[in-house]
């Protein structure tokens, strides 16, 4: 029984396991590893999805030597009321929106600031602040801003000793490092009524959960809730980012902050939540199969270079995928296949059949884009 690596208990059940799965590990960029030997288990007492790695260091190499912090990659397209929008429009305008009213001097620090854009806006706009950017990637120290002062290295409070800041960013971490643990440390460098900002993705909107190996916690967004409220962190406004949410939050430094209970209830809801995302995904393997039979003559494409595809192919392999098609990041390549932009495609249309494979709130934008075009299966 593998014990939790995020709150210790024995209480766990194990899921699944890449060396089971005998594929590829599917990373939430978008890429394939070989080498990831990682265990997924739940939780019953935390309430977290969590994957132990052997060696245990492998994610942290990952993220400092392979993970790819281009704006191709982590500013992903997502669909919100029908349009089609960069998700870092959507998240940085937030919380700056949210910082329009602080006061003309202050301290500001970004964890996993991946490429330092927000850092470089929030500085834009506060240039009387002390501005702090933390990451452990070696490709983010290409992209240090004047101003910024930045820090290559894996989060800790003991980086800035006595410093306390009065808004601290945290998108997309929380999900790769102990939960509660890094709750802990961004509270403990906190003034009070700190402002702060988290990205997260939830298991309700990641059916991905059990095939992405660099998202080490995944947990219910009510369960997320009971992490904050123990820690004394109030929930000001929650913002629907397509792929993730993000939560603007204040800490209230109560000395009494809510203790963690979870219930029966809450366990029996993740796991079935968890087992439906993989039966959706097995009827989605048996159908490309089955698309794969029916028309033996075309070429099978998948659009878009993102999540889906790299599940998709990581399961059912290349003798099942012929073309990758995708506007951003035509000209790149897919496990050793060219990915093609719409216009490249377009030549080939009499030749492919393009099954479409999304979160349900894109598929209706999708679908008209490629409908009078191509032939189209949605899966």
């Amino acid at each position: 029984m593998e014990s939790c690596t995020h709150c210790d208990s024995v209480h766990t059940v194990k899921l699944n396991e890449t060396k089971r799965e005998g594929h590829k590990a599917v990373m939430s960029d978008g890429s394939l590893a070989n080498d990831f030997d990682a265990c997924q288990c739940f939780c019953e007492e935390c309430g977290a999805f969590f994957i132990s790695y052997h060696p245990p260091d492998r994610l942290e190499r990952y993220f400092s030597e392979e993970y790819d912090v281009s704006d191709e990659v982590q500013d992903c397209q997502v669909v919100l009321e029908g349009k089609r929008k960069g998700k870092h429009s959507v998240i940085h305008q937030s919380l700056l929106d949210s910082c329009s009213g602080l006061g003309p001097e202050g301290n500001f620090l970004e964890i996993a600031c991946g490429n330092g854009l927000l850092s470089k806006k929030f500085y834009q706009q506060h240039q009387n602040w002390q501005c702090f950017a933390v990451d452990p990637s070696h490709h983010s120290s290409q992209h240090r801003h004047g101003g910024v002062h930045f820090i290559q290295d894996f989060f800790s409070p003991s980086l800035f000793k006595e410093q306390r800041f009065d808004v601290i960013v945290a998108h997309g971490i929380l999900n790769r490092t102990p939960t509660l643990e890094m709750l802990k440390g961004i509270t403990s460098l906190c003034k009070k009524n700190a402002l702060l900002s988290f990205e997260i993705v939830t298991l309700e909107n990641s059916s991905f959960a059990p095939y992405i190996w660099d998202h080490s916690y995944t947990f219910l967004e009510s369960v997320f809730c009971q992490y904050l409220n123990s820690l004394a962190i109030k929930i000001n406004k929650r913002v629907n980012c397509g792929s993730t949410l993000q939560f603007i939050c204040s800490y209230t430094a109560d000395p009494k902050p809510q203790k963690i209970c979870l219930g029966a209830d809450s366990t029996r809801e993740a796991l079935a939540l968890y087992r439906e995302h993989l039966s959706a995904w097995d009827r989605i393997f048996a159908a490309h199969l089955e698309c794969k039979a029916k028309y033996p003559h075309k070429k099978i494409a998948l659009f878009g270079a993102g999540l889906y595809s790299a599940i998709v192919y990581s399961r059912l392999g290349k003798a099942n995928v012929d073309v990758v098609i995708d506007e951003v990041r035509a000209g790149r390549s897919f496990e050793g296949m060219r990915i093609i932009g719409l216009d490249e495609a377009l030549k080939l249309k009499k030749e492919l059949l393009i099954l479409l494979c999304a979160r349900p709130t894109n598929m209706k934008y999708l679908k008209e884009k490629l409908a009078d075009d191509f032939q189209v299966i949605s899966l």
